[in-house]
């Protein structure tokens, strides 16, 4: 495999042709660059491979193969979403989260920091495991979920901090009438601005860790944008 650069929209900065056995694998970053992945779509056909672990309300396109992330978005311990119009010729074993779920239950009981612990014990579990069925457990709390009310309040809350930091942020991401975010991507050169929000509670993950520190922008993306959560709360 081969890495790509983007732009300062997230987007790719060149146009690669394939051979036919090849593949374009595109993030939809943050749950804001459908568009992106539509126009890559009419550029790759079936050689696109759509990453959508932060853009789980994000339509897939047909024939193009796309996999989602609930665990990012919702109270789960695992769980994903794979669209394809392969049919695979193996019979798979249904998976079991309830050993998964203690940081959860900590975090709802007493909160996020005090369920840290257990959460890098569960994410760490997850390594290695073979593809599996989604099991009973988290499906059932999928199912609970009212999705068109967290895609009101998902915008509604991006909206909010678009108005107040837009000013002050070096990146210009414009959340279309179709998107549903991730977080609120904000990215800054100060230095000190993670740990403030640390301070606050407000935890702020960093995304690409596996990535060198003098590859351009790619490299500032990974240790200056801050990924605000979209929560009720006012940032100053």
């Amino acid at each position: 495999y081969d890495f790509y650069h983007i732009n300062e929209q997230l987007e790719p900065v060149e146009v690669f042709h394939l051979e036919p056995s090849e593949a374009f694998l595109y993030t939809n970053y943050y749950g804001l660059k459908q568009q992106c992945v539509a126009q890559l779509a009419t550029q790759y056909g079936k050689q696109l491979i759509v990453d959508n672990a932060q853009a789980f309300f994000a339509e897939p396109l047909k024939g193009i193969d796309t996999f989602y992330s609930a665990r990012k978005f919702f109270g789960v311990a695992d769980g994903a979403y794979l669209y394809t119009d392969k049919l695979l010729d193996i019979e798979l074993k249904q998976d079991q989260s309830y050993q998964r779920m203690s940081h959860l239950l900590i975090r709802a009981d007493i909160g996020a920091e005090a369920g840290y612990n257990e959460f890098r014990k569960n994410d760490d579990s997850l390594i290695d495991e073979p593809i599996k069925k989604m099991s009973r457990l988290t499906e059932k709390i999928l199912c609970s979920i009212d999705y068109d009310a967290i895609k009101v309040e998902r915008r509604k809350i991006y909206e909010q901090l678009y108005e107040q930091l837009n000013q002050t942020n070096l990146l210009n991401i414009i959340l279309d009438d179709m998107a549903v975010p991730m977080v609120y991507p904000y990215l800054t050169k100060d230095n000190t601005l993670r740990q403030k929000l640390i301070t606050e509670r407000i935890y702020i993950p960093m995304y690409w860790s596996n990535i060198g520190d003098n590859i351009g922008l790619e490299s500032q993306l990974k240790s200056h944008l801050l990924s605000i959560p979209l929560k009720s709360q006012i940032i100053s």
